[in-house]
């Protein structure tokens, strides 16, 4: 994709900002995911492979219904997901933009657009395919981090749908809860994190 592409996003926001807790867990769970599968190999190799790449704000990393050609990692800043000019959701470090085109070749669903200048490593779609088909180890450790964070998604959307019933009878839930299990992973994934923002901001 060329700088180009990124462009300011005319429709205004129709999202209320998230809580700062939930959202900090949502992008943790992302990088224990990613982050924490794959090893010191498998991100020089992301690192050599992508390019560090600049957003505006307003500018549009993907647009709605157009083909995925880099997978994304968001190494610094907050980007919103749009579907037909809704705001559906927000990503920030640690998330990733562009997996489900690994796994199916279809348009992006979602627009994605920088709230604030933003940071990403993007790696072109046909290197991760030659490398999958190069390195089994490398193609087991990204497909089960990408089976773990699409898992979570659903999770996470069920848990919201739920929400919606037990918060209408005054039922407290709580979105920023941890599996403590996942807790071990965690100060590695954020090595790995910075790890990563130092380099690519290097770059």
């Amino acid at each position: 994709m060329s700088r180009s592409a990124l462009r300011p996003h005319a429709r205004q926001e129709r999202l209320a900002r998230p809580r700062e807790g939930a959202g900090g867990a949502r992008a943790m769970r992302v990088v224990l995911h990613i982050l924490a599968e794959l090893d010191d190999s498998d991100l020089h190799w992301t690192l050599d492979a992508g390019r560090p790449l600049r957003v505006p704000r307003g500018g549009e990393l993907l647009r709605q219904g157009q083909s995925v050609e880099h997978l994304y990692l968001v190494v610094q800043g907050e980007l919103v997901v749009r579907r037909d000019g809704w705001a559906v959701g927000r990503l920030g470090p640690g998330d990733v933009v562009g997996e489900m085109a690994l796994l199916r070749q279809r348009g992006s669903s979602t627009a994605v657009v920088a709230e604030v200048e933003a940071l990403v490593l993007a790696v072109p779609q046909h290197e991760i395919q030659r490398k999958l088909l190069q390195d089994n180890g490398f193609s087991a450790r990204l497909h089960r981090a990408l089976c773990l964070s699409l898992a979570d998604r659903l999770e996470r959307a069920d848990a919201r749908l739920e929400a919606l019933g037990t918060r209408a009878v005054g039922a407290p839930h709580d979105e920023a809860e941890l599996d403590p299990a996942a807790l071990g992973g965690l100060a590695l994934a954020r090595r790995r994190l910075d790890w990563l923002l130092q380099h690519v901001r290097g770059g």
